[in-house]
């Protein structure tokens, strides 16, 4: 039997895997060689929908970057079952190649 912890671990990883798949450089950061980390806040529903989405932490045009991603990657599937919403903070990292 697979707890309700590890439900939510695994979806939480595929949703980050969705959202990365939805993250664009954008221009002006890239234009000003600008790289580094943003912090997200996000609060999902069980029927998958963003409730909250908030930046931490991070420069504001990377930030505006993540949350863009985050918003273009939803809405989600369901939460697995007996969840009525997941709550998680997630480090996004923007490099230059």
């Amino acid at each position: 039997m697979v707890s309700v912890v590890t439900l939510q671990r695994d979806y939480t990883r595929r949703i980050l895997q969705r959202i990365e798949r939805h993250k664009r450089y954008p221009t002006a950061a890239r234009r000003r060689r600008l790289t580094g980390s943003v912090t997200l806040s996000l609060r999902i529903a069980a029927d998958g929908h963003i409730e909250t989405l908030h930046c931490l932490s991070g420069t504001s045009v990377l930030c505006r970057a993540a949350e863009r991603a985050a918003r273009d990657a939803a809405p989600f599937p369901p939460l697995p079952a007996g969840t009525r919403h997941l709550a998680f903070e997630y480090r996004m990292r923007f490099r230059l190649h």
